[in-house]
């Protein structure tokens, strides 16, 4: 999950920095890579129990 995190926040800070994106797309690229980086571990431990 650390890496996932990671790679949202790097996406953020390009948008941020060299799109010169607005607030909210960054902040929706937080939100939305955060989210999928959730979902993701939780599906992968989900799956490792069966």
């Amino acid at each position: 999950m650390p890496l996932l995190v990671l790679g949202a926040i790097g996406a953020a800070f390009v948008a941020a920095l060299v799109f010169n994106a607005p607030p909210e797309i960054v902040f929706g690229i937080l939100f939305i890579g955060g989210l999928t980086a959730f979902l993701e571990t939780k599906m992968h431990n989900d799956n490792r129990d069966r």
